[in-house]
């Protein structure tokens, strides 16, 4: 059967995109350092227009101003980037929970044995919890990254890189637990995940 087959590549593309959803979190974090950083010396710069009135230091604040925008044009396209990624994840893993989904009623896909200690049931319950995971996660990630090019003030840039680096539903002693459990079944080094205690 072509979905037995299918089963052994969804293990691979399930540890694969658990990797790479760690890894675009925390270039996420690193990006939204340098997001900060420069908005808070925008502000800062514009703050300091206020103080004065002389037209050649006005003049060279804007021109400051002007570049620290265009520097922030580099995090903001990483930051897209990053979201394109956690969005193929996103897709993939409901991919793949719906089509295992359709065969779960057949017995021999029941019964079928991906690794010594991993059945079919078992990998259907994994992608329908990282399906509900990565999809909730994915939600307030694409609020960070729409609302990055319309920070007004200090505390918003603060939000949205609280809002990136805590990860309620794609992380935490649950998750890491299951896919720690996932890796041991498969007899997998677990790369990027915490162990779970």
């Amino acid at each position: 059967m072509n979905i037995l087959l299918e089963t052994d590549s969804m293990v691979k593309m399930v540890t694969k995109d658990a990797e790479q959803w760690q890894q675009a979190i925390q270039s996420g974090r690193m990006a939204m350092k340098q997001v900060k950083n420069i908005n808070l010396q925008i502000f800062d710069t514009e703050n300091q227009l206020n103080a004065r009135d002389s037209r050649r230091y006005l003049q060279a604040r804007e021109k400051r101003i002007n570049y620290l925008f265009e520097r922030l044009q580099q995090p903001f396209w990483t930051m897209s980037q990053i979201f394109k990624t956690l969005t193929r994840i996103r897709d993939n893993t409901d991919r793949m929970h719906s089509r295992l989904a359709l065969w779960s009623d057949d017995e021999i896909v029941a019964k079928h044995r991906i690794a010594v200690n991993l059945r079919t049931p078992e990998l259907l319950k994994l992608l329908q919890f990282l399906s509900g995971r990565y999809s909730a996660e994915w939600e307030v990630k694409e609020v960070v990254v729409r609302d990055l090019e319309h920070i007004n003030n200090a505390r918003e840039v603060e939000f949205l890189v609280e809002a990136w680096s805590t990860c309620r539903h794609a992380d935490g002693y649950e998750f890491n637990r299951l896919l720690g459990d996932f890796y041991d079944k498969i007899g997998r080094r677990n790369r990027f995940l915490m162990p779970a205690p």
